[in-house]
């Protein structure tokens, strides 16, 4: 049997991991300690986190480190954005022309008006 004990030392913000095994078939397991020193509200945060899912903070620990195991790696994605992301560039340059539209008083021309305005602007009107 294998049981995982969680001990919140709260005057260190520190989160034990203790491990006991015992014989399973003549195997015998091995104990193991794990301490992590984590900011108290992210404690908290991702407690509240893992409680909605069913999950006490020890399992979704545990969860986290097999599935490290079985991906050999990080088991989710740890790429950086690329600084000038084209979609993200876009998007804020959408935002700024409708604001600026907003301002200007002409968000909502149609299409005949916009045209009209363009065709003024090449007559030199």
């Amino acid at each position: 049997m294998f049981v995982i004990h969680l001990i919140y030392q709260e005057e260190y913000s520190t989160i034990v991991l203790q491990t006991h095994a015992d014989f399973n078939g003549g195997v015998t397991m091995a104990n193991g300690l794990l301490q992590l020193r984590i900011d108290d509200n992210l404690r908290k945060e991702a407690s509240d986190v893992y409680s909605q899912l069913g999950l006490d903070l020890p399992t979704a620990i545990r969860m986290f480190l097999t599935r490290s195991v079985q991906v050999r790696g990080i088991p989710f994605s740890m790429i950086l954005p690329e600084e000038n992301y084209k979609a993200t560039a876009a998007v804020a340059a959408m935002k700024r022309m409708s604001s600026d539209a907003e301002n200007a008083g002409v968000a909502d021309m149609t299409l005949d008006e916009i045209n009209a305005e363009i065709e003024a602007v090449r007559n030199g009107k």
